[in-house]
């Protein structure tokens, strides 16, 4: 009876359409509900599908001998499209969440070169051996036991090294944004 039904579509017959629609809507739902699970997405999947396939009844093959396989497909191409489209809308909401004003991004800019002039002054202070091993450790992302090995130190020797350079850096920053820095590479020190 399938067959029949769909051979009526094609050629327009819109109590045919109404009633392959009846017959097809709950099992469309499941099948998209358990592709997604996002109940809207799959009800407008669903309209969209039919409305396709209403639009192109006369050049789609008319020869189709699983007309519920057929639509399954449709369907979970239709839904690819709808998640890649509301995945685009939803990045492009973020992006624009994102945006700064002029002013702030001047404001971001200055406090930048505050910073970075607060912390060249800071790695002044730092004897060769402390810069060696601030490179080697948040630069280079080397191990301890590898800095150890290099430095020809213990390991231990290294662990103290590092937490009295980030105590040092963090003492002459002395700024709210500059202490997040060095909480994060105290943090990651250990």
């Amino acid at each position: 009876m399938s067959s029949d039904i769909w051979l009526s579509i094609v050629r327009g017959d819109e109590k045919a359409y109404l009633i392959f629609y009846k017959e097809n809507y709950q099992r469309l739902y499941g099948y998209g509900y358990r592709l997604t699970g996002d109940k809207e997405l799959v009800k407008d999947s669903i309209q969209e599908l039919f409305l396709q396939l209403w639009r192109s009844r006369l050049t789609i093959n008319s020869q189709v001998d699983n007309t519920l396989s057929y639509l399954m497909t449709w369907l979970r191409r239709i839904i690819i499209k709808q998640q890649t489209i509301r995945s685009k809308d939803r990045l492009s909401i973020n992006i624009e969440n994102v945006e700064l004003s002029y002013e702030q991004l001047l404001i971001n800019q200055q406090s930048g070169e505050e910073r970075n002039q607060k912390l060249n002054a800071a790695l002044k202070m730092l004897t060769p051996t402390q810069l060696k091993i601030l490179q080697a450790r948040f630069y280079e992302d080397k191990s301890y036991d590898m800095i150890a090995s290099e430095q020809k130190m213990a390991k231990q020797s290294i662990y103290n090294i590092i937490h009295k350079v980030i105590g040092i850096l963090h003492e002459s920053m002395k700024s709210p944004a500059c202490n997040l820095v060095f909480y994060f590479l105290f943090f990651e020190a250990y």
